[in-house]
């Protein structure tokens, strides 16, 4: 008796390709199903200089990113946005994590952790 292969959940095509660039240059090449933040991604790989102390709620500032490649990210609501100012960050290409939803749009995105200071 032959039976079809279920599909699986996890398949490629369901996950979001994500690499970041560390602080010490080296890169992590991480894949995700599409989830709520993009902070959530780096704590669960365990990635170095993304803390996420409270819990992406948009008020600790510990998943400072910059988004390197191009690519189509929601625009900065207002409470990121003020959180980046009290941050005194100038770069408009700096985001928390914590506020970058996971979904195709980000797939091959390439992102450089930028940590606290």
């Amino acid at each position: 008796m032959v039976t079809a292969a279920k599909e699986d959940p996890r398949d490629d095509e369901s996950q979001v390709k994500i690499t970041f660039i560390l602080n010490d240059g080296s890169r992590r090449c991480v894949s995700s199903p599409p989830c709520k933040s993009l902070m959530q991604v780096a704590v669960s790989n365990g990635i170095p200089g993304i803390e996420g102390d409270c819990g992406g709620n948009c008020v600790c500032g510990t998943c400072l990113v910059v988004q390197l490649s191009e690519g189509q990210l929601p625009p900065a609501k207002v409470v990121e946005t003020e959180m980046l100012n009290f941050l005194a960050n100038d770069d408009p290409a700096t985001r928390l994590a914590c506020q970058i939803p996971v979904d195709e749009r980000l797939d091959g995105i390439v992102v450089r952790v930028v940590g606290l200071v």
